[in-house]
């Protein structure tokens, strides 16, 4: 069995590929096929170091191909790039499922800030002229702070019990009907407004997702379990 310190080395390897990956894709809003490629290729190296069965290996390669297929059609519908695809498909070798679907959570999370803030600071002139700049900035804060707390949630914060906060489970559900319909709007009337084509380099997004996964969930493991548990 390799030292423990190799598998260190490895996650470090991916965590400087992950930092690399955002800085291109703000530069240039292309994540290069020969990184992607070095990560998946880094992951059977991370297998054989944390001892993991043919069993556990197989979750991992099934993980990955169900991840790529199903972003290759939203590539196919053009919600999503094809570098954007190939990381997020390489990133599914890498973690067990559980930490793999938080990952994603907080990739969405990061992704969703950035998509609103973009947005909102790509409207195009004219629509500061009408009343909807009003609407379409409050939407935006009322996604900010969704978004924000669910990140917040997935870092480990305690959720706060809205229900109560509001007078019932039934008043809850009707302000959360209320809020997501006006979310909603929000993003269509924002959407109809844009001064030019909206280019969100979310590999940023992607990378701050596995960059968190590493220290949240991985590294902790690593430090405390044994190499079979860290796979599973």
């Amino acid at each position: 069995m390799p030292d423990v310190d190799f598998r260190y080395i490895l996650l470090g390897a991916l965590a400087i590929a992950l930092l690399y990956a955002a800085f291109t894709d703000i530069r240039s809003r292309l994540i290069e096929n020969w990184l992607n490629g070095a990560i998946a290729l880094g992951a059977p190296l991370f297998w054989w170091a944390s001892g993991m069965s043919g069993g556990e290996i197989a979750w991992q390669l099934g993980m990955a191909l169900v991840t790529f297929a199903v972003l290759a059609a939203l590539f196919f519908m053009r919600w999503i790039g094809g570098g954007d695809v190939k990381l997020l498909a390489a990133l599914a070798l890498w973690f067990a499922p559980l930490t793999f679907f938080q990952l994603l959570f907080m990739a969405s999370v990061v992704g969703g800030v950035m998509t609103t803030v973009g947005s909102v600071l790509n409207l195009a002139p004219a629509q500061g002229r009408t009343a909807g700049r009003l609407f379409v900035w409050t939407s935006a804060a009322v996604s900010l702070a969704v978004m924000l707390y669910v990140g917040w949630v997935l870092t480990g914060g305690q959720p706060v019990n809205l229900a109560s906060a509001v007078g019932g489970s039934g008043a809850f559900y009707a302000l959360l009907c209320a809020v997501l319909l006006f979310m909603s709007f929000g993003s269509i009337v924002t959407a109809r407004h844009q001064r030019q084509r909206l280019r969100i380099p979310y590999g940023v997004a992607i990378s701050a997702g596995g960059l968190w996964a590493l220290s949240a969930h991985v590294l902790p493991l690593l430090h405390q379990a044994s190499p079979t548990v860290l796979a599973g």
